[in-house]
């Protein structure tokens, strides 16, 4: 399985842009039996791990040590700067 790091974060809204100048993405962890997380995810990392897991493999999702399994629910893109929002759903 593939693995992907990642942090909880704090902001939320308009102060992501700070993150996403960083080379950070804003995003989501949800699922059955899980508690909301919003997280980041360095970019450069998730292109690579989405490059070889696609939409349709389990990720390794490592957050603060604790890991679990996730999916790629959703990718939302900006048309204009192709920046990424990305939406993980916990198994």
């Amino acid at each position: 399985m593939i693995s992907l790091n990642a942090k909880i974060r704090k902001e939320l809204g308009n102060k992501t842009r700070g993150m996403r100048n960083q080379g950070q993405i804003p995003s989501v962890v949800y699922g059955p039996g899980v508690l909301n997380a919003n997280i980041s995810v360095d970019e450069k990392e998730f292109r690579k791990v989405f490059m070889k897991a696609g939409e349709s493999s389990l990720i390794e999702l490592v957050v603060d040590g604790a890991k679990r399994p996730v999916l790629v629910n959703k990718i939302q893109r900006n048309p204009v700067s192709d920046k990424i929002n990305l939406w993980l759903m916990a198994l």
